[in-house]
């Protein structure tokens, strides 16, 4: 059977062209093609141009580079005939070829799951905002009222930031975690909490080895690298080390002191709807 290589990239005139793991990947520009080598028809070079060919496509759906490195030219498309020397085409390799468009550096934040749901929030504290102010003007208490609309989403901001790091996972992995015996691997500096992340690797009772960071930081490194550590069965890579609870007070800090500042909302919520009340 014939060696496939383990990666070859050919690069030229805004192409880049990457035989990797059974795949050839060609990128221009922000777009991506992806086809598994089933679906490559042939591969052709003439001179220092490389057209890849999909199986059953026509002229137009072939992609092409040219490039000045004439050897780079020759391995790649050397390594390439290599791979697909066993391997079986499909009649018509276009629908086995995927396509992933990214967008612009300054835009790609429009891609985090959530987003609009964070936006129709934004909104609507926004228009709650607005109303508030308006009430408290009307009210003469334009400045405490002001304090609070920025106060408020802080808090609410310390609260979920404490139940994420601290005690969601703790309550999940009380109620179906399993514990094994790990070690830690390295350690991450936070700079955002000055604190260390340890980074575990344990093996899970169905043999898988993982590698997770700890959600819980420290101050400095442990004595020893070897320790339990208890991991969620349905997501491994949840993970903490046993009797580790460093940050737990901190949590509690922050929740204590986040649900206050949210409750302060009371204020604004008290003048928006003060109109409605009865009297």
């Amino acid at each position: 059977m014939a060696r496939i290589p383990s990666g070859v990239v050919l690069r030229g005139r805004g192409v880049e062209f990457r035989l990797a793991h059974g795949t050839v990947t060609v990128v221009r520009g922000r777009t991506t093609w992806m086809a598994p080598l089933e679906a490559i028809g042939e591969v052709v070079r003439d001179g220092a141009t490389v057209r890849i060919q999909p199986a059953g496509g026509g002229a137009g759906d072939a992609v092409t580079l040219t490039t000045r490195n004439c050897v780079a030219a020759d391995a790649f498309v050397r390594s390439l005939r290599t791979a697909l020397v066993d391997v079986a085409q499909v009649p018509n390799g276009l629908p086995l070829v995927t396509t992933q468009v990214r967008r612009h550096p300054w835009l790609r934040w429009l891609d985090r799951p959530g987003l609009l749901k964070y936006l129709l929030l934004a909104a609507a504290y926004l228009a709650f905002a607005a109303t508030a102010l308006y009430r408290a003007a009307q009210e003469e208490v334009v400045p405490p009222v002001h304090m609070v609309l920025w106060l408020g989403p802080i808090g609410a901001s310390l609260v979920a930031k404490s139940w994420r790091d601290v005690f969601r996972d703790a309550a999940i992995l009380r109620r179906r975690g399993i514990t094994v015996p790990g070690r830690i691997v390295r350690y991450d500096w936070v700079s955002s909490e000055e604190e260390y992340r340890p980074i575990y690797e344990f093996q899970t009772v169905e043999g898988r080895m993982v590698v997770a960071p700890s959600s819980v930081l420290v101050a400095r490194y442990l004595k020893s690298p070897h320790l339990d550590v208890t991991y969620d069965p349905e997501a491994p890579h949840r993970a903490r080390g046993v009797g580790r609870a460093g940050g737990t007070v901190r949590g509690v800090l922050m929740a204590f002191f986040g649900t206050l500042m949210t409750l302060s909302l009371a204020v604004p919520v008290f003048l928006v709807l003060m109109p409605l009340l009865p009297g």
